[in-house]
């Protein structure tokens, strides 16, 4: 009977641990495509501010949107 009772509180211990490192994997996940839309976000900002060029802004904005659509991807991809 111990046996049975050590067995389901590892088992619950573990099924915790992987719950609690699975959420701190999405929420990785969810900062890194934040700092892109902030980043977005601040380009935007320079450019209505006449710190950047039209041209600059579009360079970086493609970039960015790119890598949010990667980040995306591999988001999905890992949270199964």
């Amino acid at each position: 009977m111990v046996k049975k009772n050590m067995i389901k509180i590892i088992l619950t211990i573990t099924q915790l641990l992987a719950a609690e490192s699975e959420l701190q994997t999405q929420m990785m996940w969810s900062e890194a495509i934040d700092n892109v839309q902030d980043q977005m976000t601040w380009i935007r900002e320079d450019l209505n501010n006449g710190r950047i060029t039209e041209e600059e802004a579009n360079l970086s904005l493609e970039n960015l949107d790119r890598t949010e659509d990667l980040l995306i991807e591999l988001y999905k991809l890992n949270t199964k």
